[in-house]
């Protein structure tokens, strides 16, 4: 399963890709439109389209990354805060790099328990 976890900085997004687990290139992106358009171009054109996008749940309320997931047509799981936290206390630890909480996001779905948490975002659409 390729799957690509997103973290959040002040700043910047990073992303982690990996291959059944095993992480690939990363990438980062400032914090604007062409940036976050530009970070998921990236990811596609250098590992695919079939990628899974990953991200904590409070990145989805604070980010507009989300949005231009669904309009490139992307695959795209959201965390629950309580799993992102319980994760990152058993895995990376309280001082652990934002390259390292994307690649623990990335990880994620390939844990049967942990993946059965993560909700599937879906773009609400304005009726017309």
């Amino acid at each position: 399963m390729l799957t690509c976890g997103v973290w959040l900085t002040p700043r910047r997004l990073i992303a982690v890709p990996a291959d059944d687990g095993a992480a690939l290139h990363g990438y980062t992106a400032e914090r604007t439109d062409d940036g976050r358009w530009a970070l998921l171009a990236s990811i596609e054109a250098n590992v695919g389209l079939d990628v899974t996008i990953v991200v904590s749940q409070g990145l989805q309320a604070a980010d507009t990354l989300p949005r231009f997931v669904a309009r490139r047509g992307m695959s795209l799981l959201v965390a629950p805060e309580p799993l992102v936290l319980a994760a990152q206390r058993l895995v990376c630890g309280p001082r652990a790099s934002a390259r390292a909480l994307a690649l623990m996001l990335t990880r994620l779905p390939l844990c049967p328990p942990l993946a059965s948490q993560l909700l599937r975002f879906e773009m609400q659409l304005p009726l017309l």
